[in-house]
């Protein structure tokens, strides 16, 4: 029983937390990059991955982005869209799975 209670406060501290994360995020990593090595770079898993980077470098993306209208032509908004796209997918793929071990971390948190 002691066991149980010391491995309650254990992850309910600041470092149970960060180690949780920390290993989470190792383990989603490479499960990501286990599944690209064994996809095609043209099959659906692949695909599905880069719209989950890009949907997390994204948001990521918008927090640090100024928060001002810029006048642009077409071509510079085409521009705009494609450069932050490709960032955000190489931005996705490093912040991606420590939101997701986080999220993982903060309901396991809620539940001991």
């Amino acid at each position: 029983m002691e066991e149980k209670k010391s491995f309650r406060d254990f992850i309910c501290s600041p470092l149970g937390k960060g180690a949780l994360i920390a290993v989470l995020y190792v383990i989603i990593l490479s499960l990501f990059a286990f599944l690209i090595n064994v996809t095609d770079s043209g099959s659906t898993p692949a695909i599905i991955m880069c719209l989950c980077f890009g949907f997390f470098g994204w948001k990521s993306l918008n927090k640090i982005q100024p928060n001002i209208f810029l006048i642009m032509p077409i071509v510079g908004w085409l521009i705009f869209f494609i450069v932050k796209g490709v960032l955000s997918v190489l931005i996705g793929l490093f912040v991606a799975p420590f939101v997701i071990s986080k999220k993982i971390t903060e309901a396991v948190q809620r539940s001991v």
